[in-house]
């Protein structure tokens, strides 16, 4: 993404949010495609490939639902040229979408297990990743949160152990 394409972003919207600046990361698609990093107005940051950024940007404020249908539709359209390219029939295609679903199932559970902390080795694919994760494991990651900027305990922690009895 060339200069003149971040400074003609900036003053857009991805949903609600104004778009500040946009940065080039140094972390790329598997397909090594570049990430682009938008900050938007209020702090908040969103990550996307490069070739989603016209998608997800607009000359106005929209809601999430409207970014995930623009982000959506190349997507989509991509994926049925592809079907029809390799003249997939309706069993195929049924089929397809449980082969991505449950690849895709596969990869998110995987990581699920990593970030709880837990070896690979963990891993069972069909198992759902929470299995054998306690409330207390839970409630040890989120007394980590920090509260926001108006003391405001984003966690739940006290009602979290007004619940438990204490």
């Amino acid at each position: 993404m060339s200069t003149k394409e971040s400074i003609e972003f900036v003053g857009k919207f991805i949903g609600a949010d104004e778009i500040e600046s946009i940065v080039v990361c140094e972390e790329k698609t598997p397909q090594g495609n570049n990430i682009v990093e938008f900050k938007l107005k209020g702090g908040k940051t969103r990550r996307f490939p490069e070739k989603v950024a016209p998608y997800v940007m607009s000359d106005k404020r929209s809601d999430d639902s409207t970014v995930q249908q623009n982000r959506l539709t190349p997507v989509v359209r991509e994926c049925v040229s592809a079907i029809m390219e390799y003249d997939l029939d309706y069993g195929d295609v049924e089929a397809l979408v449980k082969g991505i679903h449950s690849n895709v199932m596969f990869q998110f559970d995987r990581a699920n297990i990593s970030l709880w902390g837990r070896p690979d080795s963990d891993f069972v694919p069909g198992m759902d990743p929470m299995y054998g994760v306690s409330l207390l494991d839970a409630y040890k990651i989120l007394e980590n949160i920090p509260k926001d900027e108006g003391g405001t305990d984003t966690t739940g922690g006290d009602t979290a152990a007004e619940t438990a009895g204490n």
